[in-house]
């Protein structure tokens, strides 16, 4: 299908679930950054595959926000399709908000899928769109026509040693519920994704160059509960999470695990971070207080143990290793008049990594960019569209 048959189907959703304008953020039910193939839908739709961006759908018009990072490929990649790209931040360009505020008239409703958008975004549109008359509807339109949609990520859960991590996963939970005490909280569901990972050192692959996995704790003074599909799950990792006191849940149960709160609570929440289906389960909940505040896994994992840094520091020698061998190695192909793309520099480099010990995977694509290709914000070469290099010049 071409992307503007795809939005045709998505209005004829709009159409049958009353609402006059959808929006799809670039986000999955943990407001991710960087994203399982499963909940890609900007991309699906708009062909647009960069890692930010929100598209906007009305009845007879759409809109794709982006950031300059993207505005050049925003650009090629939609074109020919109806939708009209929004440079965001730039002068004269309405926010999303200010667009569907223009667009929407009183007694209309905006769709979002509450289970990939973050509750600060509803809750700030609330805001706006109450004054106007305008409603917000939680329903997702997007699985019914996204026939050949990729299944969520069942990459092996594993364990990572305390070796490598410092502390286990009891300490690092009795920390978190002591930073909660200080919020005036005795509660919060962790559904960062690097932060579940840190909280209970367990890794696995769901996402490329990310070595998360997707899952939600809900975590009390009393109880820690992991939601994911234990079949995923080592035996060492199960082990493991037994003895530091945390439980394990399917993954789709975390709805139920927070409606099933059954004493006063006072949970912790950071609007930015959960859903806002997640928000409405807490909020419908009446014996669940909420108090908003700063997510404290992300706090506590950004602050390194002395084993942490011992072993970041270790990381950095083994890529330093890897680096000068790739210089030599480059100066020495040149020196012989052999041909090297920018594509073949990115493999060299991974080769190198690879005879490190305790090598799993890069933290990111190579970048490898030569002489103009330097100067282009998120250039990714490809066998394609690359560069030679040559005997002088700068390659990034």
């Amino acid at each position: 299908m071409t992307t503007n048959e795809k939005l045709s189907m998505l209005r004829e959703k709009m159409a049958e679930a009353g609402v006059q304008a959808y929006l799809i953020p670039s986000s999955d039910p943990h407001i991710s950054e960087y994203l399982p193939d499963h909940w890609r839908a900007r991309a699906w739709l708009s062909g647009f595959d960069g890692s930010a961006g929100t598209l906007v759908v009305t009845e007879t018009e759409s809109g794709l926000w982006t950031d300059g990072r993207y505005f050049i490929q925003a650009e090629r990649q939609m074109a020919g399709s109806e939708i009209v790209l929004y440079r965001m931040k730039e002068k004269g360009v309405p926010t999303i908000q200010e667009f569907l505020l223009s667009r929407l008239k009183k007694g209309q409703v905006l769709g979002i899928d509450g289970m990939v958008t973050a509750a600060e975004t509803v809750l700030d549109m609330e805001t706006a769109f109450s004054a106007q008359g305008i409603g917000i509807r939680s329903e997702d339109l997007i699985t019914p026509i996204w026939t050949d949609r990729p299944a969520i990520p069942q990459s092996p859960v594993y364990l990572l040693l305390e070796e490598y991590t410092g502390l286990s996963a009891a300490e690092k939970i009795a920390q978190v519920r002591s930073r909660l005490k200080g919020n005036g909280a005795d509660a919060m569901a962790v559904t960062r994704l690097d932060s579940i990972a840190w909280l209970l050192n367990l890794r696995a692959s769901d996402v490329v160059y990310n070595t998360s996995f997707v899952s939600y704790v809900l975590l009390t003074q009393e109880t820690a509960v992991l939601y994911v599909d234990s079949s995923r799950v080592s035996e060492e990792a199960l082990d493991y999470l037994k003895k530091n006191g945390v439980a394990v849940r399917p993954y789709g149960e975390i709805l139920d695990g927070i409606a099933a709160i059954d004493v006063p609570t006072v949970m912790l929440v950071s609007v930015e971070n959960v859903n806002y289906r997640l928000y409405l389960a807490m909020e419908e909940n009446p014996r669940v207080t909420i108090v908003k505040g700063e997510e404290p896994v992300f706090c506590l994992k950004a602050v390194k143990n002395p084993v942490e840094i011992a072993n970041t520091k270790n990381a950095h020698i083994k890529e330093g290793v890897a680096m000068a061998r790739l210089q030599m190695c480059l100066e020495e192909k040149l020196a012989a008049g052999e041909t090297v793309s920018e594509t073949d520099v990115g493999e060299l480099l991974v080769n190198f990594r690879k005879e490190q010990e305790g090598y799993m995977e890069d933290s990111f694509a190579v970048i490898a960019a030569y002489g103009a290709n330097a100067a282009m914000m998120h250039y990714h070469p490809t066998p394609e569209n690359h560069a030679v290099l040559q005997r002088k010049g700068f390659l990034l």
